[in-house]
């Protein structure tokens, strides 16, 4: 029987070798797609959505045209799945959709603690 768990173990992932302390963790955590989630910006997000290249002049044409819109872009599963939402529908739901970081906070507070 433990052949045959080995056998099917094999065949979802890869032939087995010895395993150290951790190494089924560090398999079990590499197939769990959660942990290969990319991240994304809200400006690479924008650019993703309209099919336009990624460059600052694009994120601020296409920034400006979703707030006359009165969109926002969010996901809801995949953050490389972007998605447009009515912004009155995101603060309704907001366990559904994600919104995704601005740049400007992906950078760090470093410019913020500096001042002070």
């Amino acid at each position: 029987m433990q052949k045959l768990n080995q056998v099917q173990s094999e065949k979802v992932f890869g032939p087995t070798k010895k395993k150290g302390p951790g190494q089924n963790e560090k398999q079990i955590l590499s197939f769990c797609p959660f942990f290969r989630m990319k991240k994304v910006t809200k400006e690479q997000a924008i650019c993703m959505l309209f099919c336009k290249e990624y460059n600052d002049e694009n994120v601020v044409n296409l920034g400006k045209r979703l707030k006359e819109m009165e969109l926002e872009v969010c996901y809801i599963h995949d953050p490389t799945e972007p998605v447009l939402i009515p912004i009155r529908s995101i603060s309704v739901n907001p366990l559904k959709y994600h919104l995704y970081v601005p740049l400007s906070m992906n950078k760090g507070s470093k410019t913020n603690n500096d001042n002070s």
